[in-house]
């Protein structure tokens, strides 16, 4: 059994694009061994992202500020590794599109859009605890963990004070 326990704040949209500072949400995941992650930033997939293009443009704001790019010594990009929340490794290749004026992950993403079965409106979250990376996606209007979701502020929890 997973129990998510994700500590938000009132100021959080939906898509959280255009709140220019966002203090970060620490999920606690318990049942296979402790572990606290630190929401990084929801994407909510448009029809490109998960159409015949086979990558998703990560906002630049996210992009820049938790996978930092040295565009003129990376051309081909980096490749980051995420572990979705049944434990499976995904590879996809991050780089910056020129003709786009993007960050995007490309390879591999098709593979996730197909596994995950993306659509239009669906999220996609990526987390990080340490050097780990995590992604996770819900169905648009989906919640998070059902039944188990608790809401509070950061400063109720014991285990980040």
């Amino acid at each position: 059994m997973v129990v998510v326990i994700r500590i938000s704040t009132s100021l959080e949209s939906n898509l959280r694009l255009d709140v220019p500072e966002i203090t970060p949400t620490l999920v606690q995941i318990t049942g296979g061994g402790d572990d606290v992650r630190e929401h990084m930033f929801d994407k909510v997939v448009t029809a490109s992202d998960v159409g015949k293009l086979n990558r998703l443009v990560v906002p630049n704001q996210f992009a820049e500020k938790y996978f930092p790019l040295d565009v003129a010594a990376n051309e081909k990009g980096l490749l980051l590794n995420f572990e979705d929340r049944g434990g499976k490794l995904w590879n996809f290749r991050y780089s910056y599109s020129n003709n786009s004026q993007s960050y995007i992950m490309t390879m591999g993403w098709s593979a996730f859009v197909r596994d995950h079965h993306l659509a239009t409106g669906d999220t996609v979250s990526f987390y990080r605890a340490g050097t780990r990376l995590f992604i996770d996606c819900r169905v648009r209007g989906q919640i998070l963990a059902p039944v188990t979701q608790a809401v509070m502020p950061a400063s109720a929890s014991p285990a980040l004070k």
